[in-house]
């Protein structure tokens, strides 16, 4: 690797892994956790340390941003009078996940249950579980529900914890 981070011409790898957005950069840890295997992970955008990204309010520059995105957009819509929408997707390193907010939303655990059936007896909830790096696990500290030391840091966060939600009435639940 030259100092840019540029493999050169000569570099060979087990693994290259195309697009480093969540699923590649954890495919790619996952991979490079074994010492004897070479990974090489290429992104077409560039790195993700600037204010558009690491600032959740900026996800509205973030994602109309062409230095970080693809532009993509719908075909014209009929019934919106012609109108394309934004179809945000990442192009920096993190991939959409940069360019979304920072907000990560996984589905009830029941959402779930039904996938037992397409792969034996196995239940998917344990494999989820791995994915998120939350602080702390939430849903009742339930390791099945949520994780705590997954491939993929993210943040545990109620809308309780707001001062507008606080004023509300809206309640912190119990042990968060």
């Amino acid at each position: 690797m030259s100092a840019n981070g540029i493999a050169g011409a000569d570099a060979t790898f087990d693994y290259l892994i195309v697009g480093a957005g969540t699923a590649g950069c954890v495919l790619a840890n996952r991979l490079s956790a074994d010492p004897t295997i070479r990974v090489g992970l290429i992104e077409a955008g560039p790195s993700d340390k600037r204010f558009k990204v690491r600032v959740p309010a900026a996800v509205a520059a973030a994602i109309g941003d062409p230095a970080i995105g693809w532009g993509y957009k719908s075909v014209p819509q009929r019934h919106l009078n012609g109108r394309q929408i934004p179809i945000p997707r990442g192009r920096v390193l993190g991939g959409c996940s940069s360019i979304n907010g920072m907000v990560y939303f996984r589905g009830h655990p029941r959402d779930f249950d039904g996938w037992a059936d397409c792969r034996s007896t196995q239940q998917p909830r344990p494999g989820f579980a791995r994915l998120p790096g939350c602080a702390r696990a939430s849903s009742g500290g339930s390791e099945l529900s949520r994780g705590s030391r997954g491939y993929a840091p993210s943040s545990c966060w109620s809308h309780a914890r707001t001062p507008a939600a606080r004023d509300t009435g809206l309640q912190q639940p119990a042990g968060r």
